[in-house]
């Protein structure tokens, strides 16, 4: 399986924000992203707000996707999705 966004294989895909609007777009299909700085100017700060296809309860186009690849709290958040389906699908655990 490889990557939508850089076409790198899932097991070569080192922990970035690609990998993370990866895994958005795994759980979120109904939202495409796009990443960067909605200012224009690369702030880093400024990184973490994506360009959104649907306006949030703000009427606004942008949001914060989770670091799901470096941060520990959305990577379990990820895990507990993954453990819901399996738990869903009848599937054994992992």
């Amino acid at each position: 399986m490889n990557c939508p966004h850089c076409e790198t294989e899932i097991d070569e895909h080192e922990a970035s924000r690609c990998l993370d609007a990866w895994v958005w777009a795994i759980f979120h299909p109904e939202i495409e992203l796009w990443y960067g700085d909605p200012t224009g100017f690369e702030y880093e700060g400024n990184m973490d707000w994506w360009r959104s296809d649907q306006k949030d309860a703000d009427d606004e186009y942008f949001l914060i996707c989770p670091r799901y690849s470096t941060d520990i709290a959305a990577a379990w958040e990820v895990q507990g999705r993954f453990a819901d389906y399996l738990q869903l699908s009848g599937a054994d655990g992992f």
